[in-house]
């Protein structure tokens, strides 16, 4: 449910964010006060995604609307720990841990979880190196939901651990068998992609983009095309990837930014 809004005013080249602070809106209740949930949905964006409507982050006002909403509205806390744990952790790791211990703690003695619940308490206890306890709140995660968001994340989780690629492709393929025609391929595929660019695999980056064009996100063609370009890779192939661009977003989507000469 819609909480409240952040927006910033644009006219031309013209740009009204109000110093870097948006502007936002909280919806209210008959009393006309902020729905619960809306100052906390506001400080995840000023902590995080608000700088796509010209927020700039602000970690203390953040903190600010957070305390005010876990006060005012104590059972919504548990939609908000994951925006509030990555401000808390970032501004002082050390006291961080031990509250976020606690609240994991809380959590994982809740009943009925949801996925994002395991999701929220396996990702924070790995985070905090607390490596058993992830293993054994992924161990009921995966029981209570053995095909859901949950189960494809842990298998996420795994790839990313891998360091060989032929493995990383195993694990690809054992996936798109288990999760025939899932979205979730495509962060695998994207994954691996970024993986090979990293480690300057151009000719497997390359194979792997015109094998699989339709799982590889429009963005990765241009950026990964134009890094090509940066390293003299050959420009054949570069060539090829701006021609699946124009064919992957052509009147689909259209970029502000001008295309090399490949476009």
């Amino acid at each position: 449910n819609e909480r409240g809004i952040v927006f910033k005013f644009i006219s031309g080249k013209l740009i009204d964010n109000n110093n870097d602070n948006g502007y936002e809106l909280f919806l209210t209740n008959g009393k006309g006060e902020p729905v619960a949930g809306a100052k906390a949905g506001f400080a995840a964006a000023i902590n995080g995604w608000g700088r796509y409507a010209g927020v700039k982050r602000n970690t203390k006002r953040a903190e600010k609307y957070f305390d005010e909403e876990f006060k005012e509205n104590p059972n919504i806390k548990n939609e908000y720990l994951e925006p509030y744990f990555e401000l808390i952790f970032r501004k002082e790791k050390a006291t961080a841990e031990k509250e976020i211990n606690t609240e994991l703690n809380k959590l994982a003695n809740k009943e009925n979880k949801s996925e994002e619940d395991y999701s929220l308490i396996y990702k924070w206890y790995n985070r905090l190196q607390e490596k058993d306890k992830a293993e054994a709140i992924a161990k009921y995660g995966l029981k209570q939901y053995p095909s859901g968001k949950f189960a494809k994340s842990i298998r996420m989780d795994s790839f990313n651990k891998v360091r060989d690629f032929t493995k990383k492709m195993d694990i690809i393929k054992k996936f798109e068998s288990d999760f025939p025609n899932d979205d979730y391929i495509d962060n695998f595929y994207n994954s691996l992609l970024i993986d090979y660019v990293r480690n300057d695999l151009y000719d497997d980056a390359y194979s792997l983009m015109t094998k699989n064009t339709d799982k590889i996100a429009s963005f990765y063609f241009y950026s990964i095309g134009n890094k090509m370009s940066a390293n003299k890779y050959d420009a054949t192939k570069i060539e090829k990837i701006f021609t699946l661009l124009r064919i992957h977003i052509f009147g689909i989507v259209r970029y502000s930014v001008s295309f090399p000469k490949y476009f």
